[in-house]
């Protein structure tokens, strides 16, 4: 196995204001954890890293085959005011606000060009590494942010002050008009990787702060150390041999940076976060929930979006535990208090008294209320067994009287099985998660097939066995997803927003749109073939001179035919931020219209009835934690990097809990959200097909 990793440090040595001395110290750290996870480490450190010799080794990894590829960087980030005479490559309208880039060590060396490293620029050159293997992680220990703050003994900022590049804006802009103008000229030659709302579905990033925050160096031991770094490194050796996710590791990647820089610098954490770090390995302990103690208070990371309610109970066991294993229990809680995105918990018993709970996680004790009811129509033995599955499975049960299920199973004579051309009925084996036991096509049954809540049929039919309970929960998320409402009273939302589709080729059009607090959906859904190609935008309708200016915050999903549900969107826990009057196509190439959506076909589904797909927009007016999503167990869930560094370089913030405040969004203002959804009726008949 080839795994390589380029280790970039651009700590400006030649300027004594901007002079970083930590970056010599976090490539150490950053080599040390990842020599001991079999990397081949190149650095590039100082007067080395230079822009040039910076995209040529990030072109040299894009066309080198490897099986897992890693690039950090530590040094400065910056960004300048776009005086709106560059247009970004994402379209030809489309001028972001601010340009984002990374300084290299000879950021200051070129008077007449720009030297910085764009986030388009970085974008591409990701999406290009991650067109040849999945395994694709990005750490960015930098600063992104408005303003230089400095506490000599305690913190130092990792960031310029964008003053200083804002007293030459016009010519900046010029100088990075230039650049883009190059890159379009080599996507107009080589071609440029695809690019959704993300650059691509499989990238792991862990970035140091957002837009309009600041990253910092501190103090440990008498050496300085950029706080990211310091808190990965530690985190780390936390949790060193143990199957521990990169969701449970930035969860104490987190913490440990609140603690470090007095709650001034907070990390963003995306991609696909259930794996194990730097492998394509799901982590156990799928159904966990994050647990953390903050200001005496105990909260889930998980709220009303993911169908958690007041009263449920969990167990709090250790981050390694792969189940409710109540031989580890540390405590058991009960939800009283529920915002979209967390949950203030209260202890109800704790065996080994008060503890710290670093990294620990929740199990749900019990279904969640709402969206866990499953009708089953079999005989009584296959009944039983079915029974015997579903309510073995924490979140599931089976469906009571007026409840709408969300599946049905239904036993099916052992000749329908065989009914559909080139399918053949199967049964999950208890070996490799995912991976199909097929039964013999003569074998009589029992079988069974099952239908989402609106009849849609999703599987072929099968062994009333694992399978069964693994589509039955794909099904439950997708239920619990499409089932959200947008935020009401202290909760909604006020900013205008549009979520437009267009049917490729036709004359249909959609839209969903949010106003003054209500949302209007679609009456019905549209009908459409596989194969289809949509056009689909979600767009800030708040006007731009408006002051303060309004922004929020996106988090994309789609809900496929049979269930899977696929994030769109960044997967950083805080959403994409869209500006007012600003729109954000879901897919497009750099330097090209915007590609199409396009509706295909799953591949193991049977094609005999339509379909329900859903395009689904949460919108936040301050970032959101909605990766908890894949912390319940979400089959192909996936989210990349953004295209622009702004879109992944965030910071979370805690919900609020309390009912009634004043004055503007913020971290002491409740979250205010909106649900935008468009739905699909898709039928098999077009020729789209896709892998499931």
């Amino acid at each position: 196995m080839t795994q390589r990793a380029l280790l970039i440090g651009a700590p400006q040595l030649h300027r004594p204001l901007d002079r970083l001395l930590g970056v010599a110290r976090d490539i150490e750290a950053a080599s040390d954890i990842l020599t001991s996870h079999g990397f081949q480490c190149e650095r590039l450190c100082g007067a080395d890293a230079r822009r040039d010799a910076i995209l040529d080794r990030l072109d040299e990894l894009a066309c080198t085959s490897s099986d897992a590829v890693v690039v950090y960087f530590s040094g400065h980030g910056g960004k300048v005011d776009n005086t709106r005479v560059v247009t970004d490559l994402r379209s030809c309208t489309y001028q972001p606000r601010y340009h984002q880039f990374l300084l290299p060590e000879d950021f200051y060396d070129h008077e007449d060009a720009f030297h910085g490293i764009l986030d388009i620029e970085l974008s591409v050159a990701m999406a290009r590494i991650a067109g040849h293997t999945r395994n694709v992680t990005v750490i960015l220990d930098c600063c992104h942010s408005g303003g230089l703050v400095r506490a000599p003994g305690e913190l130092w900022a990792k960031g310029i002050d964008p003053r200083h590049f804002n007293k030459r804006a016009t010519e900046l802009n010029h100088q990075i008009e230039v650049r883009l103008e190059a890159l379009r000229a080599r996507i107009d030659m080589d071609g440029g990787p695809r690019l959704d709302a993300d650059a691509s579905p499989d990238i792991i990033r862990l970035e140091a702060a957002d837009l309009d925050h600041l990253a910092y160096e501190c103090s440990r031991g008498g050496e300085r150390w950029g706080a990211l770094t310091l808190a990965w490194h530690e985190a780390v050796a936390q949790h060193r041999g143990q199957p521990v996710s990169w969701q449970a590791l930035g969860e104490e990647v987190r913490e440990r940076l609140r603690s470090y820089t007095g709650d001034r610098q907070r990390a963003g954490l995306g991609g696909p976060v259930h794996r194990l770090p730097f492998t394509l390995d799901r982590a156990p302990a799928p159904e966990a929930l994050a647990l953390v103690r903050r200001d005496c208070a105990l909260y889930l990371h998980g709220g009303s979006l993911y169908g958690i309610r007041p009263g449920d109970r969990f167990v709090v066991v250790p981050p390694a535990a792969t189940r409710a294993d109540l031989a580890q229990q540390l405590a058991e809680v009960k939800v009283v208090e529920v915002a979209p995105d967390m949950s203030r918990v209260e202890v109800v018993f704790e065996p080994g008294g008060a503890g710290d709970w670093v990294s620990a996680r929740a199990f749900l004790l019990g279904p969640p209320g709402a969206w866990t009811g499953v009708a089953v129509q079999a005989s009584g033995p296959v009944r039983a067994e079915l029974a015997r599955r579903i309510e073995a499975v924490p979140s599931l049960q089976l469906c009571r009287p007026g409840d709408g299920p969300v599946a049905v199973i239904i036993e099916v004579p052992g000749e329908l099985s065989r009914e559909a051309p080139g399918e053949v009925p199967g049964e999950l084996s208890c070996g490799a998660p995912g991976e199909l036991s097929r039964d013999a096509p003569g074998d009589a049954g029992p079988w069974v097939e099952i239908r989402d809540r609106v009849g849609c049929r999703v599987s072929a039919p099968l062994r009333p066995g694992p399978a069964v309970v693994d589509i039955v929960r794909r099904l439950q998320r997708a239920a619990v997803l499409r089932g959200q409402e947008s935020g009401r009273g202290e909760h909604a939302l006020h900013t205008p927003l549009e979520l437009r589709v267009q049917v490729v080729g036709a004359s249909t059009t959609a839209m969903c749109r949010h106003a003054d607090g209500h949302t209007t959906r679609p009456e019905a859904p549209i009908a459409v073939s596989a194969g289809t190609e949509l056009r689909c935008e979600i767009a800030s309708c708040a006007s731009p001179h408006e002051q303060p200016p309004q922004k929020v915050y996106l988090t994309i999903f789609h809900v496929d035919v049979d269930g899977r549900i696929v994030r769109r969107s960044d997967a950083a826990p805080t959403g994409i931020p869209l500006w007012a009057g600003e729109p954000h196509p879901l897919e497009y190439r750099p330097h090209s219209s915007d590609d199409p959506v396009r509706l295909d076909w799953p591949r193991d589904t049977p094609r005999t009835g339509p379909g329900l797909y859903s395009l689904i927009v949460v919108a936040g007016n301050r970032q959101h934690t909605l990766a908890g999503f894949d912390t319940c167990d979400l089959d192909d869930y996936t989210a990349a990097l953004a295209p622009h560094l702004r879109d992944f370089l965030r910071e979370p913030r805690d919900p609020a809990m309390t009912r009634s405040r004043t004055g503007p969004a913020g971290a002491g203002a409740p979250l205010c959200h909106a649900v935008l959804r468009v739905d699909f009726l898709v039928s098999p008949s077009g020729e789209g097909d896709k892998p499931a």
